[in-house]
């Protein structure tokens, strides 16, 4: 987790170095005006960059792995398996990096708040070894795939180009991808209430795992 957090940081400064100084982002950073707006568009290529990734990750995990090796099994007092694992400590990574770089820029309180409770959830879900909100995250990492679609049209917008093909492409797989994540969601959602806050009994001892999204 502390080396994936760490790349990210290298990543963050190699981006900044190529952009600020190649010749053909020029005209980008004359149209984004602002140093915020530059620097966020490499914070922005960072969190592309991670999105790629789990959407991968995530995506794999339905196809393949899954199908093959998993089972719905929440009531499993089994360590989550390492697939899991692994992609939650990279997520945790992020979290931590973009959480520093948010409030090293703007400090919002309720981005602050959103990623100190996704780093609960997660943390919750691994101590606790709970196959349920495994078994969800693994599924909202599929929403992962809207993020460079998102970060696409944001500047587009801000360099003013929305009647670009590109930026009208990339509004339009946004929506897509949202729909068919919210659809998978529904088809493919535990058989269980789903709350902010799931509290169950494990061998005789209460746990309490956040889970938001």
């Amino acid at each position: 987790m502390l080396i994936y957090t760490a790349s990210l940081f290298l990543y963050h400064f190699v981006l900044s170095k190529i952009y600020n100084h190649l010749p053909i982002f020029r005209e980008t950073r004359i149209a984004l005006k602002t140093d915020k707006k530059n620097f966020s568009i490499i914070w922005r290529t960072c969190s592309t960059t991670h999105a790629v990734i789990m959407f991968s990750l995530s995506t794999y995990y339905w196809i393949y792995v899954f199908p093959k090796y998993r089972t719905r099994d929440f009531a499993s007092i089994h360590k989550i398996e390492t697939y899991e694992e692994n992609a939650f400590q990279l997520m945790i990574g992020f979290l931590w990096y973009d959480m520093i770089v948010e409030i090293s820029q703007t400090c919002q309180i309720d981005s602050v708040i959103h990623h100190i409770l996704c780093l609960l959830s997660l943390y919750s879900t691994l101590i606790t070894n709970n196959h349920a909100t495994t078994y969800y995250n693994m599924m909202l990492y599929m929403a992962e795939g809207s993020t460079h679609w998102l970060n696409i049209s944001w500047v587009c917008f801000n360099i003013n180009a929305l009647d670009n093909i590109i930026c009208k492409l990339s509004s339009m797989n946004l929506r897509s991808i949202r729909v068919f994540v919210s659809i998978w969601i529904q088809k493919c959602g535990l058989p269980i209430s789903f709350s902010c806050i799931n509290i169950f009994i494990h061998e005789k001892r209460l746990m309490i795992t956040f889970f938001f999204f």
